[in-house]
């Protein structure tokens, strides 16, 4: 038996990648864990083989990447895009979309889900099947990212309970909440929807929200933008400002060729009339 100790908290859920012999898991403490389970090659057989429990294997599971703590708990995961993509969900109700081969951070993420994704299925390569404590399950289009349908829409909302577990096959989603009861729905549903369809109040909803997310997103950048231009604005004026003294210090300043004679600027083209000036204005002022 092997066993890995990286994570400091319970292991919410995990999936394995087949073809490159890697096991995900996602933690409560808040880090996407990345495991290299390979098989030993055939140098290996003279030792028996790859086993667990083999101390002589040269290929042992090992840690392959470890996210940065993303400061909440991480709840659910799937591999999505033929591979090229991690999908994470957690309690906060926020979806962290992951690109393989760089884990340390999510570069991408979906803040649709009013609460936690407690778990989710892939239904194809570009949409994921979410279950969410608020006890509705959503259909989650990824690139571009956005909810194309809640399956469950037509649930009573006194019957609403967390969704616990996923499965899906083919066109038929199977899902549990914390009760004795399993449901089955068909998932061709929002597929064949058109797009004249009027949306239902639940989905309407969805989409209320993304919109009210989008806007104050849209109303966060707008505020930035703003108190940068007010800064570059009143840099400007500091800068015109001392623009100006250095000009009326420049004015200020007798050219050459002018002599002051009480209030009066006079010019004078002889250099001797400007020096007589000079010293009469000196004495003068004696």
């Amino acid at each position: 038996m092997a066993t890995f100790n990286e994570n400091e908290d319970t292991i919410t859920d995990m999936v394995m990648n087949q073809e490159k012999n890697k096991l995900l898991a996602t933690s409560n403490d808040g880090f996407l864990t990345v495991f290299d389970i390979r098989r030993a090659s055939s140098n290996d057989s003279a030792s028996g083989g790859f086993t667990l429990d083999n101390p002589k294997s040269k290929f042992k599971p090992s840690l392959f990447a470890m996210s940065d703590c993303m400061d909440e708990e991480l709840t659910s995961l799937q591999i999505m895009k033929c591979g090229k993509k991690v999908v994470v969900g957690t309690q906060e109700g926020v979806v962290m979309l992951f690109t393989w081969d760089w884990f340390g951070d999510c570069d991408d993420r979906i803040t649709s889900h009013p609460c936690s994704v407690s778990s989710m299925a892939m239904y194809n390569e570009d949409i994921v099947i979410t279950g969410c404590d608020d006890g509705y399950v959503r259909a989650i289009n990824l690139l571009p990212n956005k909810i194309i349908s809640v399956v469950n829409y037509d649930a009573d909302e006194e019957d609403l309970m967390p969704v616990s577990k996923i499965a899906i096959k083919d066109n038929i989603a199977a899902f549990t909440c914390n009760d004795e009861m399993v449901r089955i729905y068909d998932l061709e549903q929002f597929e064949q929807k058109g797009e004249d369809e009027e949306p239902t109040e639940v989905e309407s909803s969805e989409m209320a929200n993304n919109k009210n997310a989008s806007d104050e997103e849209m109303k966060y950048d707008s505020d930035a933008d703003k108190e940068w231009d007010d800064i570059e604005d009143e840099i400007d004026s500091e800068s015109s400002g001392n623009d100006n003294e250095e000009e009326e210090k420049e004015q200020e300043k007798p050219s050459k060729g002018l002599y002051y004679s009480g209030q009066d600027i006079r010019w004078s083209k002889n250099k001797s009339d400007i020096e007589k000036h000079k010293r009469q204005a000196f004495f003068s002022d004696m």
